[in-house]
């Protein structure tokens, strides 16, 4: 679940920032082909550009950790997922939804009333 939160604010990022761009082009995409749009390898037309300097340099690793975790854990192979690997999954996807640098909402978004 906290995998599905990451990829949910990746989400936000791209479409808070291109919404048109994001609903032509990415609504259907998982989170393993949403962190491709950030790979400087792919994804290299100008349109993209701007999109591609939304995700902080530090978070790419992450990202992909959480992405092989999470078809790891939709796919076992047998393998036991201990408490401390899921714990660490979760304080991982804690550090990427904690960030300042990530979050796509303005202060006045983020008011409770």
């Amino acid at each position: 679940m906290a995998v599905s939160a990451v990829e949910n604010r990746l989400i936000e990022i791209i479409r808070k920032k291109h919404d048109r761009l994001y609903r032509k082009e990415f609504t259907r995409f998982t989170l393993g082909q949403l962190i491709q749009v950030f790979d400087e390898n792919q994804y290299k037309a100008k349109k993209y550009a701007s999109i591609k300097k939304l995700l902080p340099v530090k978070h790419k690793p992450l990202l992909l950790l959480l992405n092989q975790y999470r078809i790891f854990s939709i796919h076992p192979k047998g393998e036991v997922v201990t408490a401390q690997i899921a714990e660490s999954i979760l304080h991982l996807s804690f550090t990427f939804m904690f960030d300042k640098a990530t979050c796509p909402y303005t202060s006045a978004e983020l008011k409770c009333v």
